[in-house]
């Protein structure tokens, strides 16, 4: 998968579509049954899922109508859940090591997403509007970490070392808030840092 540029003309639309071919693929053959046509396969082409998966989280939210990058790391999303879902139930299908290749991937996968939606979270505190609407819905908001989990869970050493800092490093930050009597105290990045806290 090479880089994506949320600037071509119609990118958007090509990329879902790949998405959409590769989660039919995917959930119509199993993962297991591709592999058993060539095992030799396997960490290649879990390799490109992630890339691609790694590629969409890299995308550059130009407008808060433009959501293709969201929707295609949906599907994603979704391809990753039956792949991990039949390594958890059906590992014996599978050669020998692609539960650890799963893990490492996973651990990729998470720390891309937690950098993601820190940027997001940031760059719509600094222009104070919101850039993606659909994750202030909390329905929708709902599905998607319950997809995300999934994935962290596949990664779970990674995934809580992450989540434990972040919740460390943002409470602290809004303790020290909240006992502050004087605002002037703080430099402008770290109120940034604080509205940032607040939102997340």
């Amino acid at each position: 998968a090479g880089q994506m540029d949320s600037k071509s003309p119609n990118i958007g639309h090509h990329v879902l579509d790949c998405c959409r071919i590769l989660k039919r693929i995917i959930t119509n053959f199993k993962l297991q049954n591709l592999i058993k046509a060539n095992p030799k396969t396997t960490q290649v082409l879990l390799g490109h899922l992630t890339d691609t998966t790694c590629h969409l989280l890299s995308v550059d939210v130009l407008s808060e109508v433009e959501t293709w990058h969201t929707e295609a790391f949906d599907l994603m999303l979704d391809i990753w859940s039956n792949i991990l879902y039949d390594l958890q139930y059906k590992s014996s299908n599978f050669p020998p090591g692609t539960n650890e290749t799963a893990r490492k991937l996973a651990a990729r996968m998470i720390v891309m997403y937690v950098k993601n939606r820190m940027k997001a979270s940031t760059d719509e505190v600094k222009s104070g509007r919101e850039k993606q609407d659909q994750f202030h819905d909390p329905h929708y908001l709902d599905d998607h970490l319950e997809s995300v989990a999934i994935v962290a869970r596949a990664a779970p050493r990674t995934s809580l070392a992450l989540l434990s800092k972040m919740i460390a490093e943002r409470t602290q930050l809004l303790m020290r808030a909240a006992n502050s009597t004087n605002n002037s105290r703080f430099s402008s990045s770290e109120v940034l840092q604080i509205r940032e806290a607040q939102e997340q």
